[in-house]
């Protein structure tokens, strides 16, 4: 298991909290029922997190996510980057690219589901993405300042696998 340490580390080798003052908080997920049109029910997993944080995931029983591999989704997404800044209603509201920012490779203000050592990222409300070991999960925007945004936005997993 790798230390918060190593965890905080971006792929070019700066530390997030570091470089971006992106302080950690954890989330506490809740689980529904998901019902399907088959007449079948489905338990999901959500959290509520906060755009001025990078949100690590936990169960509703205490317990840290950890995962390889994840089929997840985005609800409820309203979000600002600051004063100045419109409200944010989707995953994705900008293509560009910019270094500062979190994933520089990654389009600004995009939501990341940070696992298996990868940043993944999607322009739809629903994705699913393998990573190269089993690690935390967390959930933050990709930004250059944190301490303004104000807002939240849930993301919800339906499966995943540490396989």
């Amino acid at each position: 298991m790798e230390t918060l340490e190593e965890l905080l580390k971006l792929p070019n080798g700066e530390n997030l909290n570091e470089v971006n003052i992106c302080p950690t908080i954890d989330v506490m997920g809740e689980e529904f029922e998901l019902y399907l049109k088959d007449s079948n029910t489905m338990t999901v997993s959500k959290w509520v997190c906060d755009p001025a944080k990078r949100n690590r995931l936990f169960w509703a029983n205490n317990r840290p996510v950890l995962a390889r591999e994840i089929h997840y989704g985005y609800e409820d997404i309203n979000w600002s980057a600051g004063i100045g800044w419109k409200n944010y209603y989707i995953p994705q509201p900008l293509n560009d690219r910019k270094d500062g920012f979190a994933y520089p490779g990654l389009p600004r203000h995009c939501l990341i589901l940070e696992f298996g050592g990868i940043g993944s990222q999607t322009g739809n409300m629903q994705s699913g993405d393998r990573g190269y070991k089993v690690t935390d999960v967390f959930a933050f925007v990709n930004d250059d300042k944190y301490d303004d945004n104000v807002g939240s936005f849930t993301v919800y997993i339906t499966a995943y696998s540490q396989v």
